[in-house]
């Protein structure tokens, strides 16, 4: 990738090179389909999930600012079905910045009629489109639940973002 100068007799204004932007269209391209894919789950998800098996992380971009990282499908699907081996209807599961999990929950229980609960905790307010299991979540305020949940879970898996200091001393 580089980057040219060319005098227009203002002085110079910096050109891209052929390349160059056309990774920079290609990205841009990627990110507008991401965003087509994120409104129609959006409206989706007004209208309930329906079909939870088409569900896939892909809407989601990860957002490297917050150190947001997604397991791959297969870890999601091997960390899912750990979280519900032995679960039933009567049991709520906790997913706290873990969407991609979340995510692989919902694809198996697809076919199951006694479904565990789940509620994702997360920062990130895209996965609103999650509807009732979508609970706001800061690490930076780890106490702040809503009080019908504290206490509920049986069963919790947690991927914080990064760990520093701030958040060791609470």
């Amino acid at each position: 990738m580089s980057i040219t100068s060319q005098d227009d007799g203002d002085g110079d204004v910096p050109v891209l090179s052929a390349e160059t932007l056309r990774l920079l269209q290609e990205f841009q391209s990627e990110k507008d389909t991401r965003e087509k894919h994120f409104q129609d789950l959006k409206a989706n998800a007004e209208a309930k999930f329906d079909d939870d098996a088409a569900l896939t992380m892909d809407a989601f971009a990860e957002d490297w600012q917050v150190s947001q990282f997604w397991y791959s499908d297969e870890t999601a699907q091997t960390l899912a079905r750990q979280l519900l081996d032995g679960a039933n209807a009567d049991s709520c599961i906790a997913v706290v910045s873990a969407p991609s999990v979340y995510v692989q929950l919902r694809k198996l229980l697809t076919d199951r009629v006694a479904r565990p609960r789940l509620v994702l905790l997360e920062i990130d307010q895209r996965f609103e489109v999650f509807g009732s299991d979508f609970v706001p979540y800061d690490f930076q305020t780890p106490l702040k639940l809503p009080v019908d949940l504290k206490g509920k879970f049986d069963r919790i898996i947690c991927d914080p973002p990064f760990l520093s200091d701030e958040y060791l001393d609470l």
